[in-house]
């Protein structure tokens, strides 16, 4: 699995981890896994990021439900409002609210100006000389964290929209015989489906043991311009060849395009993507 996230004005961020599938005889003695990890966003200026799924599989191969994504932030951003016009001196301002815990302030940068209540978002601003001013609206306070969810476990994360990864958000890049499907054909964690590899156009969560191939499964997500850390977390089944069989996770940047196939087994590298997590889903847990 891997984290990839950039921006207009930064480097690219690549975030590689790994993990491992506990020992099992048998699919139906498996236990769902969840599996967490946590991002930091070393700056402001990171507009998207990547999530990828790869998998090299063989009988039953890897089921993966209730992915849930959340954006945490530790501060509350500023926003004076759009540059205003006006025949008048006497300007509405439109800042943003603070939420609990944070307050606002209005300065004047430039520019002869007056503010009827510098704490307000929506105050009055007068020009007192001259046809124009500039004006600050600056954020501050303790208010602590906050949480936003970019992809929830209960819709789309869970595959729980329809039919198809497409459906659910999801772009699959399929090898031609042991392919990504989502459903409920392997049951799921909660809800009714899960994203599962099948051999016979997702009639059965089985896979073929004498084709060495690799899948992909992957979506852009947005990324709060808030954001300090994005937390990634799912429950997943896998069961497969020792040393033979990978569930990989990668990020990338939304111009990356995976190509079936690729990496092939042993490799792990991936062209401008990230490993976040490399396992193999046969002998060892990954706690």
């Amino acid at each position: 699995m891997e984290f990839i996230s950039g921006g207009n004005t930064v480097p690219d961020l690549h975030i590689g981890n790994s993990f491992m599938a506990p020992a099992s005889t048998s699919w139906n003695n498996l236990n769902w896994q969840r599996y967490s990890f946590e991002v930091t966003i070393p700056s402001a200026g990171y507009e998207y990021a990547d999530f990828l799924f790869t998998t090299l599989h063989n009988v039953n191969g890897i089921v993966i439900d209730d992915m849930c994504i959340e954006e945490i932030s530790s501060a509350s951003r500023a926003n004076a409002g759009p540059d205003q016009f006006n025949c008048s001196n006497a300007f509405t301002l439109a800042a943003n609210t603070p939420p609990a815990g944070y307050s606002g302030v209005w300065s004047v940068v430039s520019g002869s100006a007056s503010i009827s209540n510098t704490s307000s978002p929506s105050s009055t601003a007068t020009i007192s000389s001259g046809n124009n001013a500039r004006l600050r609206w600056t954020v501050n306070g303790t208010g602590g964290t906050r949480r936003y969810t970019a992809l929830d476990p209960a819709d789309t994360g869970g595959f729980e929209s329809c039919c198809s990864p497409y459906d659910n958000g999801w772009t699959a890049i399929n090898n031609g015989t042991n392919d990504w499907y989502t459903g409920s054909v392997p049951g799921a964690y909660s809800g009714t489906n899960a994203a599962y590899i099948s051999n016979n156009g997702g009639t059965n969560h089985t896979y073929n043991i004498t084709t060495a191939q690799t899948s992909h499964l992957y979506r852009d997500i947005k990324i709060h311009p808030d954001a300090t850390n994005i937390t990634l977390s799912f429950q997943w089944k896998g069961m497969g060849q020792a040393s033979t069989d990978r569930l990989l996770v990668y990020t990338a940047p939304t111009t990356v395009e995976p190509v079936a196939g690729v990496p092939a087994s042993t490799s792990t590298i991936l062209r401008w993507c990230n490993l976040v997590s490399g396992t193999n889903p046969y002998n060892v847990s990954f706690l």
